[in-house]
């Protein structure tokens, strides 16, 4: 794949669309129409939680969700 044929695969990227609608790659009713065609895949979440070890030794672990 070429590096112009996976930034046009990406263009709705939710790591770059801020900077391709600010220099014109795609508009905000562009943005819009993808979004609206998104499906809602609630049912197939699942739900994660995270522990980490408390810095400084402490030896606590807080929940991350």
């Amino acid at each position: 794949m070429s590096l112009r044929e996976g930034l046009t695969n990406k263009k709705f990227d939710k790591r770059v669309i801020d900077w391709n609608l600010r220099n014109g790659v795609i508009t905000q009713a562009e943005y819009d129409q993808h979004v609206q065609g998104l499906s809602d895949e609630i049912d197939e979440s699942v739900e994660t939680v995270v522990f980490r070890e408390k810095s400084a030794g402490k030896g606590n672990q807080d929940q991350v969700q």
